[in-house]
């Protein structure tokens, strides 16, 4: 275990630097600035810090992604920008270029500048923006919360790393700022020795809880929907329409459900899925493990797959890939993947020089089931943000339905549930303006001793 030891800032000359140049940037735009200062931590488990009761009213998120071998917890809310309405990309992205042009990144203990940034701004967007009150399972969510960590703990492959990010005003006392940050220096300190004795502690076992649905009852409206739109099909309203549906867990008496453990069961179960937790100002947790990627962008390089039509797996190798065969050769599947395909392909092809697509999808198969993939990339005309990316394909119709609006009409006017943030967006933002987000499928949320999957 690394100590982090005798860290005041006083002591550290490349901080008064830093300072000093952050207080410049702000008072040459007349608007608030970012010091982000980066060192190394300690090896163990970052979930801990979220169990700690002096954590427990902190925004929070949780993210791990076995594919690029990254992981992080972002603790706090150092700033953040209302997001709400039918233009919230365009507010979070405007956010987004705030952070990033307006932003000092120095290592604490030689002065220069991070070998390797770490996400600048973390959170998420709702499947679509809210029309009226929200119910008990999605209030005070909103339409997104896309925020500026205090604190950002990550490993990325060996290395272990916090970011700590101080915003820096116009008018700020530069004395008061060192005092600032040496304050959150020995809170880290704090949370690293705590940490690691919750992480000392054995681990509590899971339950499921019971279910507070009448399954019957519950499955036979579902199927009287399917019908519904199997009509609105056979009537030429809408091509396509993706229903969700949710169901309530309560946990045993005198227990409550523990977001961390459960996101922790997901990453060992899923490893090559994207595990997410987000938790909001009211303590509510939304989690998940996502197989689909919705967005990679690099420089002007983007990354996004096209994930229709599913099938089980099978219980023995030569079942497995007779089903997968199946899914292959299926009209329908076929038929609603390139749906999807086509309508992302469409959404990029005006902002991009060069369009790659796959000619054949493959199988991404998981642990419980395979689904149709088709890996799309593409170059863009110019340099753009993932904000505005992420407006143009946001609903695809692998989670809508096609025509988009269409869809959207009859899944507001008929499924009769509150979707909040299933099936929208989570992710996170680098300092150079990279991103990546995901579809917020596979989840649910936690409140206390209540619980809804999606």
């Amino acid at each position: 275990m690394v100590a982090l030891l005798n860290m005041s800032p006083r002591r550290e000359p490349c901080i008064d630097l830093a300072i000093e140049r952050t207080l410049r940037v702000a008072k040459r735009a007349s608007h608030r600035a970012y010091l982000r200062v980066y060192l190394d931590t300690v090896d163990l488990c970052f979930l801990r810090y979220l169990e700690l009761d002096t954590l427990a009213s902190e925004q929070a998120m949780a993210w791990a992604d076995g594919k690029e071998d990254r992981s992080f917890v972002a603790i706090g809310v150092e700033a953040a920008s209302p997001i709400y309405s039918t233009i919230r990309f365009a507010r979070a992205g405007i956010h987004c270029l705030e952070v990033c042009e307006q932003s000092i990144e120095v290592e604490l203990e030689t002065g220069e500048f991070p070998a390797e940034t770490m996400p600048v701004a973390v959170g998420g967007f709702s499947f679509a923006p809210r029309t009226e009150s929200a119910d008990e399972i999605w209030d005070g969510w909103g339409d997104g919360m896309f925020w500026v960590p205090t604190f950002l703990f990550q490993r990325y492959g060996q290395k272990r790393r916090v970011c700590i990010t101080q915003v820096v005003q116009p008018d700020d006392d530069r004395h008061e700022l060192e005092e600032r940050i040496a304050e959150k220096l020995a809170r880290l300190q704090e949370l690293e020795v705590l940490g690691g004795e919750r992480e000392a502690l054995v681990p509590a076992e899971l339950s499921l809880g019971k279910a507070l649905a009448d399954e019957p009852a519950a499955r036979d409206g579902w199927c009287e929907k399917v019908n519904q739109v199997r009509q609105s099909i056979a009537d030429g309203h809408v091509d396509k329409v993706v229903l969700a549906r949710t169901r309530a867990f309560e946990a045993p008496v005198g227990q409550a459900f523990s977001p961390t453990r459960t996101l922790e069961r997901l990453r060992e179960r899923y490893h090559d899925c994207k595990v997410f937790m987000v938790r909001g100002p009211d303590g509510a947790c939304f989690v998940g493990a996502t197989p689909e990627l919705f967005l990679r962008l690099d420089g002007q390089s983007v990354e996004t797959v096209s994930l229709a039509g599913t099938a089980r797996r099978g219980s023995t190798d030569e079942q497995d890939s007779h089903l997968g065969q199946a899914l292959l050769e299926s009209k329908k599947d076929r038929y609603e993947h390139q749906v999807v395909t086509h309508a992302i392909c469409s959404a990029l092809a005006p902002v991009t020089s060069q369009l790659d697509v796959n000619d054949e999808p493959h199988l991404l198969r998981l642990n419980n089931v395979q689904h149709l993939e088709t890996r799309i990339s593409a170059k863009l005309d110019r340099p753009r943000t993932i904000m505005e990316l992420l407006s143009r394909l946001h609903p695809t119709p692998a989670v809508g339905g096609e025509p988009r609006e269409a869809a959207l009409d009859w899944i507001a006017a008929h499924e009769e549930l509150d979707r909040g943030w299933y099936a929208g967006l989570v992710g996170w933002v680098g300092a150079a303006g990279e991103g990546l987000f995901a579809v917020a499928i596979r989840s649910a949320v936690l409140r206390g001793n209540r619980a809804w999957a999606f």
